[in-house]
């Protein structure tokens, strides 16, 4: 008995440790991740979703499409967005929001590995195909997309309640394991639509491994009855989920993939081969991509060739059930899985997406590690269990350093769509987003080659391609020409600007003048010249650049003080007031301004308003005596002398050597007859 009891502990130590290094290995796998910053249309579904960085409203969360005001995607994804507002909530902003959505992503990948290890035990896997088998999982490169994508967090969430979901069902009798199902199925449906499929993948489970669910006593013995009803249930809910989810976006979305375009048989021919393309990335993860060329494939005898594929497939798999489980569940799950998720028959958003093998392509892990260790016992009977092992370790590392490779695809938007470029060069759905990368990073210059190369390539191809990616490229090349042109004039503005501060303003002169030629639409270079007349005491030359700033367009509050002060100097007080005025209202409180202002004010006999103007900007500048002893002159010239005095004597505790205090202080005394 003591024995026995060791035993289990062993046991139970051993789980532990499978999933602390199940656990580990997955945050190690996508660490880099955690300084990639939002990507693709995370712009779109997180960052400028209005649920997110709003306050939260769940009444808007769950009644409005995924993202809200666009039912066209045909998305419903309410836990996703409730997700992004609490990682939004936690994280904030700041430059470590990204961080924050990233680590999420992070933690669920690794809490679906854990769930998927558990479900390998339920369902009889010894210890050594369900560590290596849920190890595959966590590293494979396939998955990157799916993590290293913060708005796909669809596809991690949608797992994880899925797998949870199938859990219960064999943990707890057949009423509450059944209720406790259909609730983790609805939870996973909010997440991702495509886990409708749920009920399907446990009876793939189920036909795979029949005394699955007889380990729990509640399913033992059955009627058909009670799985006829159970059916129904199973399809009540489903209808009442995709009712409620079609109030939202729609019956129909109004984005689907070679609907109306492509034939039915295209279509089904396309969607056939694509199932192999699939199979073919999880096997050999060495041209990842977040874009796909897909082609449409005629019908026919094409048509009838796939489908016999994978017809035998299914043959196979089934007459080798009692031996190879594995392989039927492999089989079973990832057709079952991906069926809503080949968009060429279900008429919702992308063709082929490698983030669309997360759930679909769980099963291969177990066969392909099945598969392998014939393979080792077949070569290496003597030394297989040596040589499986160093198998499975060199390829968990090179799948490993796939997946960091990837993930540096993916740290921006300028990566990811130059990795795209490299596994497909020239594609002309690339070239867009290639070039617009470029152009907002700054890379002006590369964005209009790369833009008016697919330009010029487009004139060869059909008119639908002008179409689609003619207005898109040629605006990028057009943004990108402006941009190259505005990048030459700062770098000559800048120079003509280095020459003025050097007090060559002679040799400055021509240079802005060249630059006013050259680019008459630029106000700046109107006003520096302005600058430059006053430095060249030339107030009537500076008054009439800084008009045609002005009539440019240029509302800088800076250059309405400056163009009030030349217009003082020229005697049009009314017009300086006006100019002062005008950069009151970009900048209230501008102490010169409203210094200058008063001063205006006085000149012209407006004197109350003139001490407003100085005790305004005193207000602002305590320390800026001139103000002050501004208005004490014109209390003095209002014969108010207290109020003179009391002023003279603030600017003087400011600064005790005014000399203008003093003479102000002798006009006080002269005119009180002292």
């Amino acid at each position: 008995m003591q024995h026995r009891r060791m035993q289990v502990e062993k046991s139970a130590l051993w789980r532990r440790v499978e999933i602390f290094v199940l656990i580990l290995t997955a945050l190690m796998t996508y660490g880099p991740s955690l300084f990639n910053g939002f990507v693709y249309d995370d712009e779109f579904y997180v960052v400028r979703n209005p649920l997110v960085a709003g306050p939260l409203d769940l009444g808007r969360i769950f009644s409005e499409p995924y993202s809200p005001g666009h039912p066209e995607q045909g998305l419903y994804r309410p836990l996703v967005t409730l997700s992004f507002r609490v990682d939004h909530a936690v994280w904030g902003g700041g430059g470590r929001e990204a961080f924050g959505f990233h680590l999420t992503n992070m933690g669920l990948h690794a809490l679906n590995a854990c769930l998927f290890l558990l479900l390998l035990r339920r369902l009889g896997a010894g210890r050594w195909l369900g560590f290596w088998s849920a190890m595959l999982f966590a590293v494979h490169p396939a998955c990157t997309e799916a993590v290293a994508w913060v708005a796909q967090r669809a596809d991690l969430m949608g797992m994880a309640f899925g797998l949870t979901g199938l859990l219960v069902l064999t943990r707890y009798s057949a009423g509450v394991g059944g209720m406790l199902f259909g609730v983790f199925w609805i939870l996973s449906m909010l997440c991702k639509e495509n886990w409708l499929m749920l009920p399907a993948l446990a009876g793939v489970l189920v036909v795979s491994f029949p005394g699955w669910l007889e380990k729990s006593a509640g399913w033992r013995g059955r009627s058909w009855r009670f799985w006829v009803a159970a059916g129904i249930l199973a399809a009540g809910v489903a209808v009442l989920f995709w009712w409620g989810r079609s109030m939202v976006v729609g019956w129909r979305p109004a984005l689907s993939a070679f609907t109306g375009v492509v034939s039915v048989p295209s279509r089904v021919t396309t969607a056939l081969w694509l199932l192999w393309q699939y199979v073919g990335v999880w096997l050999w993860p060495f041209r990842l991509s977040v874009y796909h060329d897909v082609h449409p494939l005629p019908g026919g005898w094409m048509t009838a060739g796939l489908a016999a594929s994978w017809l035998a497939v299914l043959w196979l798999v089934w007459r080798r059930r009692a031996q190879a489980p594995w392989f039927l569940a492999a089989a079973g799950w990832f057709l079952a899985a991906i069926f809503p998720m080949s968009n060429l028959l279900t008429p919702v958003g992308a063709v082929f997406g490698e983030r669309f093998l997360y759930p679909a392509a769980l099963f291969f892990a177990p066969a392909l590690i099945l598969a392998g260790w014939k393979g080792v016992e077949a070569l290496f009977p003597m030394q297989k269990r040596g040589v499986g092992m160093a198998a499975a370790v060199m390829g968990c590392l090179a799948a490993l350093a796939l997946v960091w490779l990837r993930l540096a695809d993916w740290r921006s938007n300028l990566t990811l769509w130059q990795s795209a470029e490299r596994s497909h060069p020239g594609s002309l759905a690339v070239q867009g987003p290639l070039a617009d990368a470029l152009l907002r990073s700054g890379r002006f210059d590369e964005a209009h080659e790369v833009a008016a190369r697919a330009v010029e390539r487009l004139e060869k191809q059909p008119a639908v391609y002008r179409q689609i990616f003619g207005p898109r490229l040629a605006a990028i090349d057009a943004a990108a020409q402006t941009a190259m042109g505005r990048l030459a004039f700062l770098k000559r503005f800048e120079s003509a600007n280095d020459v003025a501060r050097s007090f060559r303003l002679k040799e400055a002169l021509p240079l802005y003048r060249a630059l006013m030629r050259d680019y008459p639409e630029e106000p700046e270079v109107f006003e520096a010249a302005g600058d430059l007349y006053i430095r060249l005491e030339n107030p009537v030359a500076a008054r009439q650049h800084y008009q045609e700033a002005i009539k440019l367009g240029r509302e800088a509050p800076q250059l309405f003080a400056k163009y009030g002060t030349v217009l003082g100097k020229l005697g049009l007080q009314m017009e300086a007031l006006k100019a002062y005025n005008q950069a009151l209202r970009g900048n209230p409180a501008d102490v010169l301004v409203h210094h200058n202002r008063g001063r205006t004010l006085a000149a012209l006999g407006e004197y109350e308003e003139a001490l407003l103007s100085f005790r305004l900007a005193s207000k602002h500048a305590p320390d800026f005596p001139e103000p002050r002893l501004e208005a004490a002159a014109v209390l003095i010239h209002l014969r108010r002398y207290d109020e003179a005095e009391k002023e003279v004597a603030q600017a003087l505790a400011k600064n005790p050597r005014q000399e203008q205090a003093g003479e102000l202080l002798a006009r006080i005394a002269k005119a009180r007859g002292k």
